[in-house]
């Protein structure tokens, strides 16, 4: 039987293993030989692409983001393929952050299913769901003529579903944190080694600034396989960085001539980003700077200190009454914004708290939820200074959290804070509506899933 919409081509992928959710890999998972064999069956799709391969711990969906941007904003048919995704699956898959056409997913994912359905796959286990989800987005920027894609790693990069193209343009190489350590290693070391398997022989890669030890293990992969290295502080100085509630605005010096760039992504980690991603594009094209200053405009990216101001957030779910109809003038005359961010490790919470710093004056409200696995304790050393009331939820049943821990172990931790626990969302939205009485900002943190499931009711 015909899939007849995406989410029915969605839902028959998320019927394979689904590793993202379990995250309980094998050796006999975490393989590349099954990814190349579906692409085959497809006529490698992959091939028909300019491909810009990205990997790292943190703000590498954010520089994928930049990177496609960039390449459709001069003019270039861009795919761009990312994960987790805060609501629908059709966030991974788009043309540089528009959604891709319906037609064009149920068609291709039917193309998916009938293959699937009707070939003998040699392998003792079938695809997993990533792997579908990798052939399917190769397949859709075929489909639609796309002249580049700009690809995002899953986890790790060396044996990733997405380290299948042995010539990309470029490799790009975020920030390295531990994470993953069952799969990837339980070293920095280790683990950037892992991520450096998307360095290709004698393709450039482009690294943002790393601990040391993860940069002499990526800087000897690019020697052995001699490709050219490109540091981002050695050839971009940024400056003068501004942070707003909509917009990050700095200067940056490069080929010797000062530039300036406004981007509508809030955080000063995103001046970084995006300086990545320019030298990256710029490279690869031989442009001028100048060039992807003037045209770009907007870079498409939901839940990185994703900044919902307070109007437009008004009629959302557990609004209590008297805000609306203005009973309580104190609360309707000052409605609070609202801040989706996907942190889930101490280096990113960080960077959100620098970020609040900024931009807000006063402690907000905390919506924390975070899956197993994660160093929420770390986390919350960076967050706590930001906030006097924290509301533990539960960050939806994708993957296996445990949030009646963390709130008994945060409760211990922090004594003097008002920390309450409440599984349900929406309650912990209302709650946290009630706690800010309509003029502190609240923050939703910790994970995608956590992100997504205040994101869904609003």
């Amino acid at each position: 039987m015909d899939l007849c919409s995406s989410d029915q081509v969605f839902s028959f992928f998320e019927s394979f293993t689904n590793l993202e959710r379990s995250m309980s890999f094998t050796e006999r998972e975490y393989r590349l030989d099954r990814m190349f064999y579906l692409l085959k069956l497809f006529g490698n799709p992959e091939k028909s692409l300019k491909i810009i391969h990205t990997a790292g711990s943190k703000g590498k969906g954010s520089t994928a983001a930049a990177a496609a941007a960039i390449l459709a904003s001069l003019g270039h048919k861009t795919g761009l393929y990312t994960s987790p995704h805060l609501i629908s699956y059709k966030e991974r898959i788009t043309h540089a952050g528009v959604f891709v056409e319906e037609n064009t997913l149920v068609r291709t994912g039917n193309m998916v299913k009938t293959m699937i359905e009707k070939e003998i796959i040699p392998f003792p286990d079938p695809p997993t769901t990533f792997e579908l989800l990798t052939l399917y987005a190769f397949l859709i920027f075929r489909e639609t003529e796309c002249e580049w894609a700009v690809i995002e790693t899953g986890i790790g990069g060396r044996l990733d579903a997405t380290n299948v193209r042995k010539v990309p343009e470029a490799s790009i190489i975020t920030p390295i944190e531990m994470e993953h350590s069952d799969i990837l290693g339980d070293t920095i070391e280790k683990i950037a080694f892992e991520k450096s398997g998307i360095i290709k022989e004698g393709r450039p890669v482009f690294v943002s600034k790393q601990r040391e030890k993860a940069l002499s293990v990526i800087k000897k992969t690019a020697k052995d396989k001699k490709s050219p290295f490109y540091l981002l502080e050695d050839h971009i100085k940024l400056k003068n960085i501004s942070v707003t509630k909509k917009r990050t605005v700095f200067d940056f010096s490069a080929d010797r001539n000062d530039y300036s760039l406004s981007i509508n992504l809030p955080g000063e980690f995103q001046a970084y980003n995006t300086a990545l991603a320019m030298l990256t594009v710029k490279t690869v094209l031989d442009i001028d700077y100048s060039e992807i200053t003037e045209k770009l405009k907007e870079i498409p990216l939901k839940g990185r200190i994703e900044i919902i101001p307070g109007n437009d957030a008004a009629d959302i779910p557990g609004r209590d009454a008297a805000y609306v109809s203005g009973k309580d003038n104190a609360c309707s005359a000052l409605k609070a914004d609202i801040i989706i961010d996907s942190s889930h490790t101490p280096e990113s919470a960080s960077m959100l708290a620098e970020t609040l710093k900024k931009i807000y004056q006063g402690k907000g409200i905390l919506i924390f939820g975070s899956v197993d696995g994660k160093d929420f304790k770390g986390m919350m050393e960076r967050l706590s200074p930001c906030f006097d009331d924290i509301i533990i939820s539960k960050p939806g049943t994708f993957k296996k959290s445990s949030p009646e821990d963390i709130f008994t172990e945060l409760k211990m931790i922090y004594p003097e804070k008002n920390i309450i626990l409440d599984n349900e969302a929406e309650n912990a939205l209302k709650k946290a509506r009630d706690y800010s009485a309509g003029y502190k900002h609240i923050v939703v943190t910790g994970s995608f899933y956590m992100a997504s499931e205040i994101k869904k009711l609003l």
